[in-house]
C-alpha cells in the first residue's frame, strides 16, 4: 500500500481528532479535583493576564473563592490562597499536610544547591528551622547584641558615604556590604573588609537577584534549566561558587577550632547541636552536608 494511502484526508482528521480527545481528557482528568480558577493560553498559561499580583488575585478571589488554582507558564500549577483566615487555616492549623514545597528552577535554589530552610520541605525543614528560631533568640536577634552590630554596619555605611564627597556611588554595593557584614558577623563573628574577595562576590549576587526578578523571571515554569538564559551567568556561577568555597574554608577552620564551651555564632551553636545528636544517637539532618 503507498504511503500516500496512509497519509489520507481521512486518516489524518481522525487520528488529530483522537489525539486532541486524548490530550482534553488527559487535562481534565490532571485538573477535576483542583479549585476553580480562570483558564490560561497554551504554554504561556494565565500569566500574560497577570499584571499587580495580589491585586490582580484579590479580584480573582472574588471570583473564584479564597482558594483558586491557575497554571503559568510551562504549564506549573499555582494554588492561591486568599484572606488572613485561609492562609492560617492552611499553613498553620493544617501545616502537616501542606509542608511541601514546589519543586522547578528558581535562584535561591541554583544558590543553595537546595538545602537550607528556604529550599527544604518535610522533617529536614522542621528540624533546621526550629533550631534556627531558638538560636537566633540565644544570639541576640529582637536584643539589643544583633542592634549594636547593626549599628556598627550603618556607622560604616554612613562614613563610606562621607568619604564619596557628593560624587557618584553606587548604593547597592554599600547596602550590600553593610548587611553582608551583619550576616557573617552573626554566622562567624567575622567582618570582611569591602575590597575582600568574599565581601565583593556577596555584592555581586545582588545584581543576580535583580536580573532574576525581572525578565527571567518568565522562565521559571519551564522545565529546562533558567539560568541559561540569564545574562553573565558564568560570572555569576563562578562569583557562586567562590562564596560557596570560601564559606567552606571558614567553617572547615571553625570545625577545627570548635569549643563546645565557648559558642559565639551561628555555626558554633550549629556544631554543638550537632555533637549532641550524635551524641544520642539521634538520626536528624544535622550533618556535614547541612554544615
Amino acid at each position: 500500500m503507498a504511503l500516500d494511502q496512509y497519509l489520507s484526508t481521512p486518516l489524518l482528521v481522525s487520528a488529530l481528532v483522537l489525539i486532541l480527545t486524548w490530550l482534553v481528557f488527559n487535562w481534565w482528568s490532571q485538573n477535576k479535583k483542583l479549585p476553580p480558577g480562570p483558564w490560561g493560553l497554551p504554554i504561556l498559561g494565565y500569566w500574560p493576564f497577570i499584571r499587580i499580583t495580589h491585586l490582580d488575585f484579590t479580584e480573582l478571589s472574588k471570583i473564584y473563592g479564597n482558594v483558586f488554582s491557575f497554571r503559568t507558564v510551562g504549564g506549573r500549577l499555582i494554588i492561591v490562597l486568599n484572606g488572613i483566615k485561609t492562609i492560617k487555616d492552611v499553613l498553620v492549623n493544617r501545616a502537616d499536610e501542606f509542608d511541601g514545597r514546589p519543586h522547578g528552577n528558581n535562584l535561591i535554589s541554583w544558590m543553595s544547591g537546595g538545602l537550607g530552610i528556604t529550599q527544604e520541605e518535610g522533617q529536614p525543614w522542621s528540624e533546621q528551622r526550629r533550631f534556627f528560631l531558638q538560636t537566633a533568640k540565644n544570639l541576640g536577634f529582637g536584643k539589643s547584641e544583633l542592634e549594636e552590630k547593626i549599628h556598627d554596619a550603618i556607622k560604616i555605611f554612613l562614613e563610606d558615604l562621607r568619604n564619596s564627597k557628593s560624587k557618584p556611588i553606587d548604593l547597592h554595593l554599600l547596602l550590600a556590604y553593610a548587611y553582608n557584614n551583619v550576616v557573617s558577623d552573626v554566622l562567624f563573628s567575622r567582618k570582611f573588609d569591602r575590597g575582600h574577595t568574599f565581601a565583593r562576590n556577596l555584592s555581586n549576587m545582588n545584581q543576580m537577584v535583580e536580573i532574576f526578578t525581572g525578565v527571567c523571571h518568565m522562565l521559571v515554569g519551564f522545565p529546562f534549566d533558567f539560568s541559561v538564559a540569564i545574562p553573565g551567568r558564568r560570572k555569576y556561577a563562578k562569583g557562586r561558587d567562590a562564596i560557596q568555597s570560601f564559606t567552606d574554608s571558614v567553617v572547615d577552620d571553625m570545625v577545627k577550632g570548635f569549643d563546645p564551651n565557648h559558642v559565639n555564632n551561628y555555626v558554633d551553636a550549629y556544631l554543638q547541636h550537632k555533637d549532641e545528636l550524635v551524641k544520642k544517637g539521634k538520626p536528624s539532618s544535622f550533618n556535614d552536608k547541612h554544615t
